[in-house]
């Protein structure tokens, strides 16, 4: 008997228990850490730190600025409208432009602080 444990497990359930967890939650930990200890580190380990939370310059995916400038006049002028709406619009307006899901229009949006 170790550690008041009649047995002993046959793995760390720790380790199994965080092999099921979503990468947010390990996030959510290193910003906390750093939060509170980025006072006691080293210049240049600040640096390091404050280099690695940049976000990608250039993302192949992003949707283009001039569709997104469109969905915050359009939402800016329609408070009342929703994604789907506003997305309904920029089809008829813009029908060369590839415009993005009504998903990724709430995100827009939401990131802007309108929704």
């Amino acid at each position: 008997m170790h550690c008041k444990f009649d047995y002993s497990p046959k793995r760390s359930t720790i380790s199994d228990a965080n092999k099921r967890r979503d990468c947010i939650v390990f996030e959510d930990i290193y910003s906390d850490l750093v939060t509170e200890h980025l006072p006691d580190l080293s210049d240049s380990h600040k640096q390091l730190v404050i280099e690695q939370e940049r976000a990608p310059i250039n993302h192949p995916n992003r949707t283009n600025h001039k569709v997104q400038e469109s969905i915050l006049k359009l939402k800016n002028k329609h408070m009342l409208w929703d994604a789907k709406k506003i997305r309904s619009l920029l089809f008829k307006r813009y029908p060369e432009e590839l415009i993005p899901s009504v998903v990724t229009v709430h995100n827009i949006l939401f990131k802007n602080g309108l929704v």
